[in-house]
């Protein structure tokens, strides 16, 4: 989902999103001033970017959802900001994350706090760098899943 052009705003719902072809951008992308909103859902294989916002784009998640693929990342910002609070993201046969779980660069803004998170991953937990802010409302170093340290980076804050 990307939208361009006039501002647009999504609800997503319900459902599994997957690709039968490997390295599809993004299972969720917006930008342009444009809003996606999204809950239970399960998130699967066959992305680089499962979520990414991008340009001015705003994803809020409005309740629990699983991811059963890895990716390169699981929430990449470019200009975007990102909004998962008081939810439970069920992780399914400890997917991988050859970037990282978190990718918050570029002026990015996510506000990710009160998570609970079921299962492991694989990975890199975040990297926050170029100016952007990653609030977790001290969730400490090892709140996000992943099996290698994270980082900051060139102006970026995880606090």
């Amino acid at each position: 989902f990307l939208s361009t052009g006039n501002p647009t705003l999504y609800y997503i719902k319900g459902f599994k999103i997957y690709s039968s072809t490997a390295n599809t951008a993004c299972a969720f992308c917006v930008g342009y001033n444009s809003y996606i909103s999204f809950g239970f859902v399960d998130i699967g294989a066959g992305f680089s970017q499962q979520i990414r916002a991008q340009d001015g784009g705003y994803i809020a998640c409005l309740g629990n959802y699983t991811i059963s693929g890895g990716a390169a990342v699981h929430c990449m910002g470019v200009l975007g900001i990102i909004r998962i609070q008081s939810v439970t993201i069920t992780l399914v046969g400890t997917p991988a994350f050859s970037g990282s779980f978190i990718d918050c660069g570029f002026l990015s803004d996510f506000i990710m706090n009160a998570i609970t998170f079921s299962g492991s991953a694989t990975g890199v937990r975040y990297s926050v760098t170029a100016n952007s802010v990653l609030y977790t409302n001290s969730g400490g170093a090892n709140y996000f899943p992943g099996s290698t340290a994270g980082s900051t980076a060139t102006g970026g804050q995880y606090t």
